[in-house]
């Protein structure tokens, strides 16, 4: 019994898409179909299915990655219980607590797991490279003006050591008494 074929525009109509998203799906989950003499894309109806299961899965709020992940794991996990884990609210988790199969439950933790980790690595590491770029401009740029403030302060007690000497200069220069003495007499 053979399976029926459906060119992209078949596909892009039963799923409600346009050709160049689905060429993003492919492209961004991996998926090559297969390709006919002229190298036209041909879709068997296991693609179709699975790309339906992909758009449910972005829909309900996963991203690319993790979808990846599972489509690379699906011999190892229910599609369905990711689906269902999916929709899990609050209300429904006591009547519906059999949602996931028991064997697949650390399965799916283990999965929901690595995507997380590998989520954060891929979203914190450049954050903290940008963090620790700024903080070595922030460092340089005090350096700067500490220095620029310490030479401030160094030319600002000069001159007034300078003016300071100047006066005692021309005020006592005729006295014979010591500096101190005349500056420190009793009147």
């Amino acid at each position: 019994m053979e399976s029926k074929i459906f060119s992209i525009g078949e596909v892009c109509n039963l799923l409600d898409l346009k050709s160049h998203n689905l060429r993003y799906l492919e492209k961004a989950l991996n998926l090559s179909p297969e390709r006919d003499k002229s190298f036209n894309r041909v879709y068997t109806e296991t693609d179709v299915k699975e790309l339906k299961r992909v758009i449910n899965l972005k829909k309900s709020g996963l991203n690319y990655d993790a979808i990846k992940k599972i489509l690379n794991d699906e011999k190892d996990i229910d599609i369905k219980s990711v689906e269902c884990a999916c929709t899990i609210t609050e209300e429904n988790i006591q009547e519906n607590y059999d949602l996931i199969p028991f064997d697949k439950v650390e399965v799916l933790k283990k999965l929901m797991k690595t995507v997380i980790n590998e989520s954060l690595t891929e979203n914190l590491n450049p954050k903290l490279e940008e963090l620790s770029n700024d903080n070595k401009v922030l460092k340089d740029i005090i350096e700067r003006q500490q220095k620029t403030y310490l030479k401030t302060q160094e030319m600002h007690f000069k001159d007034i050591d300078n003016k300071f000497i100047k006066w005692r200069e021309d005020n006592f220069k005729s006295e014979k008494k010591s500096f101190f003495k005349t500056l420190f007499k009793k009147r």
